[in-house]
C-alpha cells in the first residue's frame, strides 16, 4: 500500500513539473500558448503601408477576439509577415497595398498583453480572400440629334 501511494505521489509530481511550465508559457506570461494568438475573418477598413498598420472590421474569429467581433480593430503588420493573395493563387505573395477597402481577409497573428487595457495585435499572416466588387458603370444618357 505504501509503495502504491509513493508511486502515485511520484506520478503527480512529474505531472506537475510538466504542466506548470506549459501554463506559464513563453516570456513568463501566464497564458497558455494559444491565448496569445488569434485568427480573424473580416473586411478591410483602411491600410497604411507607411506605418505598417491595417484596420479591419472583425466579422468572426477565435475566442481571444470575442469582445472585438463587430468592431474595428487596428493591427500592426509584422515586418516579416506573410501576405498572400488567394484571389490569384493561394500561394501568391502580395503587398499591403493589395488589401483595399472592403476586401475580405483572413488574418492570423499574436497578441501582446503587456498592458491588459491596450493589447497590441500583430498580424503575421494576411490572406486576401475576396476583392470588393466594383459597381457597374452606366454608359450615361444617349443623346440623339
Amino acid at each position: 500500500m505504501i509503495k502504491r501511494i509513493g508511486a502515485v505521489a511520484f506520478v503527480a509530481l512529474i505531472a506537475a513539473l510538466v504542466i506548470v511550465p506549459l501554463a506559464v508559457g513563453q516570456n513568463g506570461h501566464r497564458h497558455a500558448n494559444g491565448k496569445n494568438k488569434f485568427q480573424l475573418n473580416g473586411k478591410v477598413v483602411s491600410t497604411d503601408p507607411a506605418t505598417g498598420t491595417i484596420v479591419v472590421t472583425v466579422k468572426s474569429g477565435t475566442r481571444t477576439l470575442r469582445g472585438f467581433r463587430g468592431t474595428e480593430l487596428t493591427l500592426t503588420v509584422a515586418p516579416n509577415a506573410k501576405l498572400l493573395d488567394a484571389t490569384v493563387d493561394p500561394t501568391a505573395a502580395t503587398t499591403l497595398d493589395a488589401f483595399v477597402v472592403d476586401a475580405k481577409v483572413h488574418i492570423g497573428g499574436t497578441i501582446d498583453r503587456t498592458d491588459p487595457l491596450n493589447p497590441v495585435f500583430t498580424a503575421k499572416r494576411l490572406i486576401l480572400q475576396k476583392r470588393p466588387v466594383a459597381p457597374p458603370t452606366s454608359p450615361g444618357p444617349v443623346v440623339t440629334p
